[in-house]
């Protein structure tokens, strides 16, 4: 007894199930494991009964286990040993059971039968297959994404031959698998990779650690291609590197896209810098983020002073309609143009107009662009044109006015002079009278065509020193005792071409508008220089070289507003009584008339500058020699073609010269003028017409009849010339005008010199 209990103990501590089996298949002993495994129906059945009474299904668990198959029932029938797997299913089960029966032969008869429970391990094979089966399909999914990969993938051993590459590979750069085998990379080799790349290259993946980079390869053809690789190394289990894998990219395409877009960059960078417009650029705060040449010109800050900062330029006055359009720009909306001031660095103010457009990021945008021009010039240029616009209408009208007034003066001031010899002493004051009130009137007419440019000038070449020196007596009396005249003259002055007249005019219109500047004194200065071309360029002159003319006054001044007026006709700052507001526009006129600039600086308590520039002339500069007037010589029976259309004109006229000798032929038109000519062309001896008149004007009439006689000499007289006697209403070289109003004496005078001179040739 005690010898049973003994293996009765050691059967009932084993995990595995034992089964003690007689000869005759009776079951002698089962430990409690096997009864778990089995079953307790096993104790009392024979093993041929164990499928039905344990459960027991074929290994694949789904037919039932026959009793042949039982490896107790090989081994009762004569077998050696015999084991088998089973399927263990019950209804007291939860589950199934996965077991294997192994059977041995006993000494002495009988069975050993062994039952081992295989649950668990087959439970970690499944596991086990189906991860292995994952991995396989994970592997097969690598594969096939490394063969229809868009990138090249080179994997090498640890020598650096090539073990594998994959179809992109072949079709980027033309070789086959099996000419590249065992080979290096290095068959791709440019040459215009430099060495150390492939020396840091080698240093980073022998280390263990990734490398990525830009080559420059060869393809089969020769073709040079870019590529970006990522080289990586691959280890073992025991952490040695056993492989490299590289995958390639070609960036061929991407790199002429750089290269492209480089280009553009440099292009638009190049286009920015030379640009007239500064152009810059805001951050959502309106900072600067850049700022280009064109910028720094206009403005006079450099890119380091504004960068970052907000923008400098914009002036207080003109900072809410600006800001408000970079609000509406920032919001996505359009800038447009707008026009306003601008200041610059060093306190100075530009007239600017400034365009700017959103610079969208994504759906936002992150800046805004600002293009600025300087107008200053423009708008400088567009009050001069405003200014001679003015000048012209009132020319138009100042012209159609003189031509009745003149003539209606020349009426007044010849009949008095005629009734003057005619008249007792009685009435010859007031006789004199008429006659100063004429001039009075022919003067203010001669204003009137003054600033107006529509005055016949006679320019010459002249010394702009020697009309100062001439006239610096009358202005001096013109200034009075109370203002000091200061004459500052360039010695080797330039000659300039001008009326002479007319530049006395401009001095003693300057020299009275400043002395009524200087009610209690002062001082004025009047000087001449040749002007630099630096200077020129300065003030905005066209290309030449020029004469400079300075009137300077410490007076009171004027104020900005006042300064933009000061040359317009009629405009002036003094009484009513004081001043008709003409004497700075006939400035104007007449050196506008001359071809030249007049500029006017000043400020109140500072007094002020006019500063005239007349074009440079070349030649010697006539000398002003002027002869006491000679009493007109009498006629000699020459034969006068007079044509006037004024019929009162006519009449006195005609009237003037037949007193003094002359025959008078009279026509009121050309085409009655060139009949009574061609009825006798031999008997005139000089044609005396008005240049304005209905129909033909007297530069015509005198040049249809010099066709007939060329030897034909010809006297002008009008009281407006239009431009019909030559550009800028100048003579021409050769032309006598008697202005009207004339007295007899100018007339005759001038008709005895002409009759006097050469014949005319050609």
């Amino acid at each position: 007894m005690a010898k049973r209990s003994e293996r009765e103990a050691v059967l009932d501590s084993l995990s595995e199930g034992v089964v003690l089996l007689d000869a005759m298949g009776r079951v002698e002993a089962a430990n409690p494991a096997a009864r778990r495994i089995l079953g307790d129906g096993l104790i009392a059945a024979h093993p041929r009964e164990w499928a039905s009474c344990c459960g027991l299904f074929a290994r694949d668990g789904r037919v039932p286990a026959a009793s042949s198959d039982l490896p107790p029932e090989a081994v009762l029938a004569g077998a050696s040993a015999c084991e088998q797997e089973f399927v263990v299913r019950r209804a007291d089960l939860s589950g199934e059971l996965h077991i294997r029966i192994r059977a041995l032969p006993r000494e002495g008869g009988g069975v050993l039968c062994l039952v081992q429970d295989l649950t668990e391990f087959r439970e970690k094979e499944r596991e086990l297959s189906r991860s292995l089966e994952q991995a396989q399909e994970t592997l097969r999914k690598f594969i096939r994404g490394v063969e229809q990969s868009p990138a090249c993938v080179v994997i090498t051993d640890v020598e650096g031959r090539i073990e594998y590459v994959n179809p992109k590979f072949t079709e980027l750069t033309g070789y086959t698998p099996e000419e590249v085998y065992g080979k290096n990379p290095r068959i791709l080799k440019s040459g215009y990779t430099p060495p150390e790349e492939y020396r840091r290259l080698w240093e980073t993946i022998l280390a263990g650690r990734q490398w990525s980079g830009e080559f420059v390869n060869r393809k089969k053809n020769g073709e040079l291609y870019w590529e970006f690789a990522r080289i990586s190394p691959l280890q073992g289990p025991d952490g040695a590197i056993t492989h490299f894998i590289a995958i390639k990219e070609d960036i061929t395409e991407r790199k002429r896209f750089e290269r492209e877009i480089g280009q553009a960059n440099d292009r638009l960078r190049a286009v920015i810098e030379t640009s007239p417009l500064a152009i810059c650029t805001l951050d959502e705060e309106g900072r600067v983020t850049s700022w280009n040449g064109a910028a720094e010109r206009i403005f006079g800050w450099q890119a380091g002073e504004v960068l970052g900062r907000l923008l400098p330029v914009v002036p207080e006055e003109f900072s809410l309609a600006f800001w408000t359009r970079f609000e509406e720009a920032r919001c996505g909306r359009a800038f447009g143009s707008l026009q306003g001031s601008g200041r610059r660095k060093d306190g100075r103010r530009l007239e600017v107009e400034v365009w700017g457009a959103p610079l969208a990021c994504g759906h936002s945008v992150k800046s805004v662009v600002l293009l600025f021009a300087d107008v200053t010039e423009r708008k400088w240029l567009e009050e001069q044109l405003r200014q001679a616009q003015k000048m012209e209408a009132l020319g138009r009208l100042a012209g159609g006015v003189a031509h009745d007034f003149n003539n209606l003066l020349t009426i007044i001031s010849g009949y008095a002079e005629l009734l003057l010899t005619q008249v007792n002493e009685s009435v010859r004051e007031d006789v004199r009278a008429i006659l100063e009130g004429a001039e009075r009137a022919t003067a203010l007419t001669k204003q009137l065509l003054a600033l107006s440019r529509r005055q016949a000038s006679q320019p010459r070449l002249v010394d702009l020193n020697e009309i100062i020196r001439g006239m610096e007596k009358i202005i001096r009396r013109a200034l009075g005792e109370h203002v000091i005249l200061e004459v500052s003259l360039r010695s080797s002055l330039w000659p300039v071409k001008a009326d002479p007249g007319q530049i006395e005019q401009i001095l003693l219109n300057l020299a009275v508008n400043a002395r009524d500047a200087m009610p209690r004194g002062g001082r004025l200065v009047i000087a001449t220089a040749n002007c630099t071309r630096t200077e020129a360029a300065a003030v905005r002159l066209p290309p030449g070289q020029y004469v400079r003319l300075t009137v300077r006054d410490n007076g009171e001044g004027l104020d900005p507003e006042t300064r933009r007026h000061v040359f317009e006709p009629f405009f002036s700052t003094k009484p009513a009584d004081k001043g008709t507001g003409l004497g700075l526009a006939i400035v104007y006129g007449i050196v506008k008339q001359s071809g030249g600039e007049v500029f006017v600086d000043s400020r109140p308590g500072e007094g002020s500058v006019f500063t005239i520039y007349l074009p440079r002339a070349s030649g010697i500069p006539e000398s002003r020699v002027t002869a006491a007037p000679e009493p007109p010589r009498p006629a000699r029976g020459e034969t006068i073609l007079l044509v006037e259309d004024e019929d009162a004109v006519r009449r006195l006229v005609r009237n003037m010269l037949t007193r003094h000798g002359y025959v008078v032929l009279d026509a009121p038109g050309g085409d009655q003028a060139i009949r009574l000519f061609e009825r006798h062309p031999d008997r005139v001896d000089l044609l005396l017409t008005d240049v304005v008149m209905p129909g033909m004007s007297g530069r015509e009439l005198a040049a249809r009849l010099r066709a007939i006689r060329p030897e034909l000499k010809v006297v002008y007289m009008s009281g407006y010339t239009g431009d019909v006697l030559g550009d800028r209403s100048a003579l021409e070289p050769g032309t006598t005008l008697i202005p009207k109003p004339f007295s007899p004496r100018t007339l005759l005078r001038h008709l005895r010199e002409v009759l006097a001179g050469p014949p005319r040739v050609g």
